[in-house]
């Protein structure tokens, strides 16, 4: 670390208050907070790369203000005193209704810095491979024919989308070379 000087009275109190205001950070922090930490420190995340016997890919569609509308790979932030293995198992739960085993180390360390904005720019993932120990769930799968991906819904893919999100463009090596594209979610 820097030498840096002691924190005045006004960062302290500042400290205390935001200590306060979020309890046990176990459960996650308030949203304003969260923002916060990602304005003064990389986040790092832990992503479910699950790939079938097929070699399709498993993504799940967002939107939101950070990253904004399209696929990409399961995954979320680490919390405080949570194992690689909790947020993993965490994140295929919330994200695919599925329980999934992965593997021990991550096959990929994976950096992206976005060079415009204030929060989230900054982002480390390590990514797991994983496999289903159950199917996702058939009601969030999407289906083509019922019009354009809605947020939460899921679809297996033979190759790196178009509309992957820019910050998982990182990942777009790992996908197999050729094929159609998304599938219906059966």
């Amino acid at each position: 670390m820097t030498d840096v000087s002691p924190c005045d009275d006004a960062v302290q109190h500042a400290i205390r208050v935001i200590e306060n205001a979020v309890g046990d950070p176990r459960r996650g922090l308030p949203l304003e907070v969260f923002l916060l930490f990602t304005r003064l420190l990389p986040l790092f995340t832990v992503d479910v790369w699950l790939q079938d016997e097929q070699e399709r890919v498993l993504l799940t569609w967002r939107e939101d203000e950070w990253f904004g509308r399209g696929w990409h790979v399961p995954g979320g932030a680490l919390r405080l005193r949570e194992t690689v293995a909790e947020r993993l198992r965490t994140c295929a739960r919330e994200e695919l209704g599925a329980e999934i085993a992965c593997e021990e180390s991550p096959f990929a360390l994976l950096e992206e810095i976005q060079p415009e904005g204030t929060d989230r720019t900054h982002n480390v993932a390590a990514a797991f491979r994983c496999r289903l120990l159950t199917g996702p769930d058939p009601a969030r799968g999407w289906d083509p024919q019922q019009g354009p991906p809605r947020p939460g819904q899921w679809a297996w893919h033979r190759r790196c989308p178009d509309d992957l999100l820019p910050v998982h463009r990182v990942y777009e090596r790992f996908f197999p070379r050729g094929g159609a594209g998304a599938e219906q979610s059966t």
